[in-house]
């Protein structure tokens, strides 16, 4: 019996210690499983976040220079004279101060809303 007591011990120490490892990079495994899982969950949210800042970024800089466009015909409609079909006359000194006001609104819509993926709304709006 006392010849079996050593093997057996060093079997139940071997098994204790090689359970206790195994247990221990399991759930070490499991936690950077979760951590990565966490980080891409983060990731995510943050472009989706930034996705959406640009579309309210963007259809701010839109609302901006449609309100420029705006502005703009309604100065002429009031400092002239619109005929039956549509034309505006108007002194140059009208259109020189109306094109002026919109290109300086435009200038500070692009300033406020700066962004360079913007640059060609403007010629959509046109």
């Amino acid at each position: 019996m006392n010849k079996l007591i050593i093997p057996i011990t060093t079997v139940l120490v071997a098994m204790i210690l090689g359970g206790s490892y195994f247990a221990v990079e399991y759930y070490k495994q499991k936690s950077y499983e979760k951590q990565k899982q966490v980080e891409l969950e983060e990731e995510d949210k943050a472009k989706k976040n930034d996705a959406t800042i640009e579309r309210e970024q963007k259809s701010a800089l839109q609302n901006c220079l449609s309100d420029a466009k705006t502005d703009y015909w309604a100065y002429m409609k009031l400092n002239g004279t619109e005929k039956a079909d549509g034309v505006i006359r108007a002194d140059t000194r009208f259109w020189d101060s109306a094109d002026k006001t919109k290109q300086d609104t435009i200038d500070n819509c692009n300033e406020q809303y700066r962004n360079k993926s913007f640059k060609s709304i403007w010629d959509n709006i046109n």
